[in-house]
């Protein structure tokens, strides 16, 4: 049966390694001062941009598989497999694990939200740092990473997602450049793509987004829908109540430009909608004044090495400015030019809107930015999955990977699931 955090506590997963219980740590024996401790970066299922808020962990019992589809997941929920030690990533996706169970084949567990992957330990030793991870020479993570596929190893998962394809924007192809495997997309796969109004199909059959849209039943089959901005707002009509009892039953639900419609039907108390106006240059502002748009800012600043933008700063492309400003509980996170002329580009709540976050399930998220052109035939028109980000095709990979994440309060910092 489903439990708070997602996962389902029959059927579980053996953790790698002899498949026994892990004994806890031998910290006690080293010297004053000591620990044994694991350190490593998670990234990206491409294995080429750290991740900011991974949950690892070293469990002590077998993890349990997740569940598909709309699900309450709670920041207050036991992680499956009673963690050992644990730790969440920091903004440049590092992380250490103090205390930690020592010998061979020690399982090591990274997640976000509905997305898990379990690997292997070789050898821990006692009362040292024991750093983990695999890179290639081209400098690509085989280890430390999220995963590519869902049958990658045991108890691994990627969340089942409805991707609606739209001409003026292609999250499509976005969900591939952070390295989700082309046998993803598609019938069998845990990425379901939907033609809207100019976007791209596939080379076989693609459902209509209007299959999607007004189902209830279809929509809640998915832990997430991404909507591709359309080149022009339309009217859906009895859509709209069924997307708001998608997300208000836990769904995550992200939408680009011209599908602001979504939002100023049923969640118009967020913030202060608007008709679409004219694009005007950068800068493109993070805003940094809560944790996690901190977090955003120094994660940009450590991906972009080389050429970073100048703190706080972002460059991002904008199509619209549909947003004045948000309300209250609502997050801003990126805006442009002088807040009172302009506005928000990027903003994310909770719902249902207006409960507490303890009572809260699901999370939707809004972007005037946009991260490509849609049209044609998935994936020919994404161009080349390894070419390197942008810093706007960054920025929203970050905010793509926090929609996943569990539902709490966006003003405090991230919280860590707690251990038996």
């Amino acid at each position: 049966m489903p439990v708070p955090d997602g996962s389902v506590d029959d059927g579980g997963v053996d953790a790698p390694g002899d498949g026994n219980v892990i004994t806890p740590d031998s910290s006690s024996s080293c010297p004053s001062g000591t620990h044994t401790t694991v350190s490593g970066t998670v990234y990206d299922p491409a294995g080429r941009t750290p991740l900011y808020n991974v949950f690892v962990y070293i469990p002590k019992a077998p993890v349990g598989s997740i569940a598909t589809g709309t699900t309450c997941i709670t920041c207050a929920a036991v992680a499956s497999g009673s963690p050992l030690a644990s730790a969440q990533t920091d903004a440049k996706g590092h992380f250490q694990l103090v205390d930690v169970p020592v010998g061979t084949g020690i399982p090591l567990v990274m997640q976000l939200g509905k997305w898990r992957r379990t690997v292997t330990i070789s050898v821990v030793s006692e009362c040292s740092d024991n750093p983990v991870g695999q890179k290639t020479g081209a400098g690509i993570e085989t280890l430390t990473r999220l995963p590519k596929k869902q049958s990658e190893g045991p108890g691994d998962n990627i969340p089942s997602i409805a991707i609606a394809t739209g001409g003026c924007d292609a999250l499509e192809c976005l969900v591939r450049k952070i390295g989700v495997d082309d046998s993803e997309f598609g019938p069998g796969g845990r990425i379901q793509i939907y033609q809207g109004a100019g976007g791209a199909s596939t080379a076989t059959s693609t459902d209509a987004a209007t299959t999607l849209w007004p189902s209830v039943s279809v929509l809640s089959g998915h832990d997430a829908v991404l909507a591709s901005s359309e080149c022009s707002s339309v009217d859906r009509q009895g859509a709209y109540a069924a997307v708001k009892s998608y997300v208000d039953a836990g769904g995550r639900f992200l939408a680009t430009g011209l599908h602001y419609d979504w939002f100023t039907s049923q969640f118009a108390s967020t913030a202060q909608w608007k008709q679409p106006v004219s694009s005007t240059s950068p800068p493109f502002l993070v805003d940094t004044t809560f944790p996690k748009g901190k977090a955003l800012s120094d994660w940009i600043q450590s991906v972009f090495t080389t050429s970073p933008p100048p703190a706080g700063q972002v460059s991002v492309t904008e199509t619209a400015h549909d947003v004045a400003g948000v309300t209250a509980p609502t997050t801003r996170w990126i805006y442009y030019g002088d807040p009172s002329t302009y506005g928000t580009t990027y903003l994310s709540f909770n719902a249902p809107v207006g409960l507490k976050p303890s009572a809260q399930c699901g999370r939707a998220a809004y972007s005037d930015a946009t991260v490509g052109t849609g049209g044609g035939i998935f994936p020919t028109e994404c161009g080349n999955p390894t070419d390197p980000l942008t810093q706007g095709e960054a920025a929203a990979e970050f905010l793509f990977f926090d929609l996943f994440s569990c539902i709490q309060d966006d003003t405090a910092p991230p919280v860590t699931p707690p251990q038996n």
